[in-house]
């Protein structure tokens, strides 16, 4: 038999493995220190009264014929029972008071018996992205930016400098919901996070005349993809300062007041998703909603498909867009191979990274400068956490980096702005 505690007893018996203090727990789960230490008690009972294996965790009961297996480490919740007639999935769930909020049912059959109808069902933990259009509405449905637009006498496009060009904003790996081992907070990493765009756009804006921007979202936005203890995409384990859905809101809120403020400096803004390896799932989800919000705005152009490779042409010069988690040195063949008109048709071509959280340039022997490739690492602007301090990689410069391209000489001017 479940109860409406067994999620929370499955994402608990995860987060016991950090041996963190009660009052980590109630932060991830949304729940006070006195019920963090209620379900610790019941996870004692279980281990006392139905021997579970501390390695396994795995429970088996046997109640008049029906068998109730319970994996805790894997999440999922399997039944074996006999009925006198073929059942439906709806009576099973409600006989055995399973939760369809924190499970959904992934294989159910029946098949007759001698002494009846013998019916397996089996149940897996709800993640982060069953229960995410949820969030979407109602993000979308509430949502009501803060954000006060600067006077139109205070915007003027630059028209100092004649030739037009292009600022590419891409602020790499920023991990919102990452738990730092400094102590900065969630809400102080995202007013640095403003500061750095502030930095970067004004210093192109005051040297260019930036006729187009190119501001790419994704590329490890998020830290966690998803559920009460947060893990990635491949479901490894992360330390969070956040729920994953207040990271999500706090996100959203955050790319429009950034997309607002930087329409108001250029002709034309183009958004890029480039999916991250954290979470690439939630910043399309992001992405949608961004491109929703904006949708009566003619000016600004999302390219936002869940794919991981992204072009843009301004001018002479090809911008080419990959988290780089990837084998990286086949991604100029890659490219010139799937956007072969673009490539075709560009004098110069960059190839802009993120991921590795430093900075870093690659060139080819075979197919490098001397064919107008470059390929760039961009640095991070995220803290470090745990893993990263132990792991000894604490050496990397946290900054973030805007490049203008003229439209007919390419690149032309490089910003860095450090944390």
């Amino acid at each position: 038999m479940q109860n409406s505690n067994d999620g929370l007893l499955v994402e608990l018996k995860a987060l016991l493995k950090r041996k963190k203090s009660n009052r980590y727990y109630a932060q991830v789960l949304g729940v006070t220190e006195t019920e963090v230490e209620q379900l610790k008690k019941e996870l004692r009972e279980i281990k006392a009264t139905e021997q579970v294996d501390e390695e396994i965790d795995k429970e088996d009961s046997t109640i008049d014929g029906t068998i109730i297996k319970h994996n805790l480490d894997k999440g999922s919740i399997e039944i074996q029972a006999y009925y006198d007639h073929p059942p439906q999935p709806e009576e099973v769930i409600a006989d055995h008071k399973i939760d369809t909020k924190f499970w959904k049912l992934s294989g159910f059959w029946s098949k007759q018996k001698s002494k009846g109808y013998q019916v397996s069902a089996f149940f897996v933990q709800k993640t982060q992205k069953d229960n995410l259009p949820d969030i979407i509405n109602k993000v979308l449905n509430n949502y009501k930016s803060t954000y006060k637009p600067l006077k139109k006498e205070d915007i003027i496009i630059n028209s100092k400098f004649i030739s037009p060009s292009c600022a590419v904003i891409s602020l790499c790996d920023f991990h919102l919901d990452k738990l730092v081992v400094d102590g900065t907070s969630t809400e102080e990493h995202i007013e640095r996070y403003e500061k750095v765009l502030d930095n970067l756009l004004y210093r192109a804006y005051g040297s260019h005349n930036l006729e187009e921007i190119v501001f790419v979202v994704g590329n490890d936005f998020f830290h966690s993809a998803g559920g009460a203890f947060g893990v990635t995409e491949k479901l490894t384990p992360q330390e969070i300062s956040v729920s994953w859905d207040t990271a999500y809101e706090l996100g959203f809120d955050l790319m429009v007041r950034s997309i607002t403020k930087l329409k108001q400096f250029c002709k034309r803004l183009n958004i890029i998703l480039t999916p991250g390896n954290h979470a690439g799932r939630k910043e399309y989800y992001m992405a949608h909603a961004l491109d929703v919000h904006f949708k009566y705005d003619e000016d600004i152009v999302f390219n936002r498909d869940s794919l991981d490779l992204k072009v843009h042409k301004f001018g002479e010069t090809l911008l080419c867009f990959s988290h780089g988690n990837n084998v990286n040195e086949k991604l100029p063949l890659v490219f010139a191979t799937q956007f072969y008109k673009e490539w075709g048709n560009c004098k110069y071509k960059h190839i802009l990274l993120g991921d590795k959280h430093h900075v870093s340039e690659k060139m080819f022997k075979t197919q490098g400068e001397a064919n107008g490739v470059r390929m760039s690492i961009l640095p991070a602007i995220s803290g470090t956490d745990v893993w990263h301090r132990d792991n000894l990689y604490v050496g990397s410069i946290q900054a973030g980096v805007c490049i203008v391209y003229d439209k007919e000489m390419g690149k032309c001017s490089e910003f860095e702005c450090r944390i």
